[in-house]
């Protein structure tokens, strides 16, 4: 039996400097054991 694997991206714009944005997505990353990175693409 194979393994499938998905793969997402996704790209949230909109002024969210200084809330603890990153943080956030992170945390929600963890707790759904997801894999991956976030970072600010300015």
């Amino acid at each position: 039996m194979q393994t499938q694997i998905k793969r997402y991206s996704v790209i949230i714009r909109g002024k969210v400097q200084h809330v603890g944005y990153r943080s956030i997505i992170e945390g929600t990353g963890r707790k759904l054991d997801l894999k991956g990175y976030v970072f600010n693409d300015l």
